[in-house]
């Protein structure tokens, strides 16, 4: 299929874009068609919520098929994905056709019910009577997200340059501002605050100001769930509640 990429007039519709044009790269494919990612115009309608392929079927098509790992197994050192499917190939090709077509075929599906939600949705833009026209979610993913997809790619691709002469520069002032700053969170919560610590920010939010949490976190491998204090609620705390910290 490599002169097929290559054709410039074709349309590629990926669940998440960027990753499926690294593995491609990676097999010496290069994509020249135009890229539109169901995960961007997701993220344009619903940015709260989950953008994972099988997140979206389910909540666009009410459907769901099983996850990777559940399928074929579970990702650890001595199992990674690759080796996971090649064991699939050897002993059980039709599954790994069938998880590849409903990947495909969910993916297409989102893409259908997205793309008119998108073009019938109207956006607050400066750009509206000016290049490059941005009138609804659709003119800003086509023109702008869709874009901006194969840029991100080729950052992420070949990375960028930076002035690092600069930054050793402008390292001792900056060390010394955070600093100052830690300090005073220290003096306006009256003991040795860790900032970077999620149980400090706890004690402090939580126990000593008694703010309410706004969720809850996963509980990770101990299963053990706490207040969260992600930037949500740190923008929460800032914005609505009014505290310096």
């Amino acid at each position: 299929f490599k002169h097929i990429f290559a054709d410039p007039r074709k349309i590629w519709i990926f669940a998440n874009a960027k990753f499926d044009m690294h593995m491609l790269a990676n097999m010496g494919i290069h994509i020249a068609g135009k890229i539109h990612c169901t995960q961007v115009q997701h993220s344009l309608l619903f940015e709260e919520r989950s953008h994972r392929l099988k997140d979206m079927a389910k909540e666009l098509l009410g459907w769901r098929w099983s996850d990777f790992q559940d399928t074929f197994g579970k990702i650890n050192q001595n199992n990674t994905p690759l080796q996971l499917m090649q064991k699939a190939e050897s002993e059980n090709f039709p599954l790994l056709c069938e998880y590849a077509s409903n990947d495909a075929w969910g993916t297409l599906g989102v893409y259908r019910a997205l793309t008119p939600r998108v073009k019938d949705a109207l956006t607050h833009s400066l750009f509206r009577e000016i290049p490059p026209y941005i009138e609804t979610l659709w003119d800003l993913f086509s023109k702008v997200e869709a874009p901006y997809t194969r840029v991100l790619w080729k950052m992420e691709r070949n990375g960028i340059l930076i002035d690092t002469e600069y930054l050793a520069s402008i390292q001792p002032k900056a060390q010394r501002e955070i600093e100052k700053l830690e300090a005073d969170v220290c003096n306006y919560v009256g003991w040795m605050i860790n900032i970077g610590s999620s149980q400090d920010l706890r004690r402090y939010f939580f126990d000593q100001r008694k703010y309410s949490p706004l969720k809850m976190t996963s509980g990770g491998k101990s299963g053990v769930r706490q207040s969260s204090v992600d930037a949500d609620f740190l923008q929460y705390a800032a914005e609505e509640i009014g505290d310096p910290v």
